[in-house]
């Protein structure tokens, strides 16, 4: 409101043009369709994602799934399980400054990719650890139909999912008749020449969302990884109560963890929901649109908002445009400190060794020589 009253230049009771308190709920209580809530935060990326864009998707997606029945209608994500169970809510003497809960947990990670379909069909995950190699110990207990491999980075790259493709996927769609069709996001890993060939040899069509959509045109995102986390996270809380001292996430019994949350997850209630939210199937754009912010993106809005309020709001979301350009500056080698005094200094004489060279300043053009050879030589005054 500050900067909307600063840049209308107007004069107003405010003190500085800022309302207080006051003023704000008395606002409140004039326009009972506003209320006071918590705002999640959210990616300017993801916030710039218009209306356009997602019509555009919609144009493009609806003569591909024209015709294409449920059960041939794919999509695929891979999600992150940790071994930090997180926190809750426990009983403590009050006025305790420090609530601790003793739970041992650490950043590692297993990567594991789901795919499912419209009819609410899920197919076997496909595993990949952050290991060197991938051991049969590993691979025990696990899903019926899970493929278990490596990765040093422990996160999927073109191979894996290529071989997750080839392995898992493919086999399934060559028993359905028609046409398939595979929506996913657009990560360069999930791309390759030999997958598109793949595709294009068994009437496959590969849709990629697009950018920073995700989180509500993926069903996986939207219906699935969510209630699956929360299962995942009362799983290993069961477990470390049950055996305090051993490891939240060994190899060894991720698959026999991972099997139990595949039983306790609703696949063919929530996958067919998901794709109903994003609009993906049934074929319904508006339920995707309507979610979608657009500040005045029709007349109706724009006639009852002032033109300085409208900009405001579309900095606010999408921002101005302009990047500030920013430099390293001097280069300091590992270990070494450095100070803001040392930095000046290396500047200061940076620009007088750039002067020595043979700069000359407009002060002392009237300095200039011609020696016998007629060259030009540079003479600087005595500064002293």
């Amino acid at each position: 409101m500050k900067d909307y009253l600063d840049g209308k230049d107007r004069t107003t009771r405010f003190v500085e043009n800022l309302p207080n308190k006051d003023w704000l709920y008395g606002f409140i209580r004039r326009h009972p369709e506003v209320s006071l809530r918590h705002a999640n935060n959210l990616k300017r990326t993801r916030a710039s994602v218009s209306q356009e864009v997602a019509k555009d998707f919609f144009n493009r997606l609806e003569p591909v799934v024209e015709g294409v029945p449920a059960q041939n209608l794919f999509n695929y994500d891979e999600t992150n399980f940790t071994e930090d169970p997180g926190s809750k809510k426990a009983f403590f003497r009050r006025g305790k400054k420090y609530c601790e809960k003793v739970r041992d947990h650490a950043k590692n990670s297993v990567s594991v990719m789901f795919c499912g379909s419209a009819s609410g069909h899920m197919l076997p995950p496909y595993v990949v650890y952050k290991a060197g190699f991938c051991y049969e110990a590993w691979c025990q207990g696990g899903p019926e139909g899970t493929t278990y491999t490596s990765a040093p980075s422990g996160w999927f790259d073109v191979n894996s999912f290529t071989d997750w493709f080839k392995k898992v996927f493919l086999p399934h769609a060559r028993r359905l008749p028609g046409k398939k069709v595979m929506v996913g996001d657009n990560l360069r890993s999930h791309i390759s020449n030999e997958v598109l060939s793949l595709c294009r040899e068994h009437n496959i069509e590969f849709v990629c969302l697009p950018p920073n959509t995700t989180d509500r045109m993926q069903p996986l995102d939207v219906a699935v990884f969510g209630p699956m986390k929360r299962k995942w996270r009362e799983l290993l809380e069961e477990m470390l109560e049950k055996n305090p001292g051993t490891k939240a996430l060994s190899k060894y019994d991720f698959p026999k963890y991972l099997k139990n949350l595949v039983e306790a997850c609703n696949f063919g209630k929530n996958l067919p929901a998901g794709f109903e939210k994003c609009g993906l199937f049934p074929f319904n754009p508006d339920r995707v649109l309507d979610g979608l912010v657009s500040v005045g993106n029709t007349q109706d809005i724009a006639e009852h908002l002032d033109n300085t309020l409208l900009k405001r709001l579309e900095t606010k979301r999408y921002g101005d445009g302009t990047k500030k350009k920013q430099t390293r500056g001097q280069k300091v080698p590992a270990g070494q400190s450095w100070t803001a005094k040392e930095a000046e200094k290396e500047a200061s004489e940076a620009s007088d060794d750039e002067m020595s060279v043979g700069e000359i300043s407009k002060a002392d053009e009237d300095e200039v020589e011609i020696s016998e050879a007629d060259e030009v030589r540079f003479v600087f005054p005595n500064r002293t």
